[in-house]
């Protein structure tokens, strides 16, 4: 309840951050948008605001290109790398602090909501797990539950009690003889699938990140040549993912999401991760 709080509170400013981050993007292509916000982040540089290294680079941001060097060849992989770890962070509220100043200063509002909804992505589907051991491999329930559902993780105003009474409900609708201890049991289990610490939710994470690595390779390319981001490969393997069978659409949309943010990111701050690749020794 009091994570759940939090994340709602840091999803306020979601929607100017969004209205910015739009406006930057339709900037990109003559490069004022990157000269402006490239001026601003230099100048909380100038003023202290921004600490830096004796190398002048902001030093967190130092930092996070240092901690996913290993094995990596370029700056962009670096930034890729640490991006998808921090959109695919168990406790994304309890690590902004420590984010590098190029994603603090920019897009936490936006980085929060996809952190948010890869992570009720692994609930929704631990849920589906819990909801089919109790009523059986009934296709057509799981398919008219997932609909359910994802009206509700729609919702901005759902609540884990919300989620909870619907599965419980449609439980009931197939056992009506559940007795209270197994509805109590039920409710456990619910519980568990929405706490993110079910036997599900941290392989299925892991997968997503890596998922989401081997898609951004392409957004590296297209960073050459915008023209060649493509998501149809996108789709294609999303749709291949192990568990995701009936949540293709929202992680699609998650990951073109992820995509767009990142390519944004890295065009604005790619001379901070450049100068923090080539001076950093591992």
């Amino acid at each position: 309840g009091i994570r759940y709080s939090k994340e709602r509170i840091e999803f306020i400013r979601l929607d100017m951050a969004n209205f910015q981050l739009r406006l930057l993007s339709q900037r990109i292509s003559d490069g004022t948008g990157i000269k402006y916000v490239r001026d601003s982040f230099n100048a909380l540089i100038q003023d202290g605001t921004i600490a830096v290294s004796q190398e002048e680079i902001p030093e967190k941001t130092q930092h996070f290109i240092s901690m996913h060097k290993a094995g990596s060849s370029s700056a962009i992989e670096c930034a890729r790398k640490g991006f998808v770890a921090v959109i695919c962070l168990e406790d994304f509220l309890s690590n902004v602090s420590s984010l590098p100043e190029t994603l603090k200063r920019f897009d936490i509002p936006r980085l929060a909501l996809l952190n948010s909804q890869i992570k009720k992505i692994c609930s929704m589907v631990a849920l589906d797990k819990v909801f089919s051991e109790w009523t059986g491999n009934g296709d057509d329930r799981t398919v008219t539950l997932h609909r359910r559902m994802s009206v509700l993780i729609e919702d901005k105003n759902t609540t884990k009690e919300d989620v909870e009474e619907e599965v419980v409900q449609r439980v009931r609708d197939v056992k009506s003889d559940m007795t209270f201890q197994q509805e109590s049991k039920l409710r456990y289990d619910i519980s568990l699938a929405q706490s993110f610490q079910s036997n599900e939710f941290r392989p299925l994470l892991g997968r997503i990140s890596s998922a989401l690595n081997y898609e951004f390779e392409g957004v590296e390319k297209g960073l050459q040549d915008p023209d060649h981001i493509k998501f149809e490969d996108t789709e294609y393997f999303v749709h291949s993912l192990e568990g995701l069978e009936n949540w293709r659409v929202e992680v699609l949309s998650i990951f073109k999401e992820a995509q767009k943010l990142f390519k944004v990111n890295y065009q604005v701050y790619s001379p901070y991760y450049m100068k923090s690749f080539n001076l950093v020794d591992l």
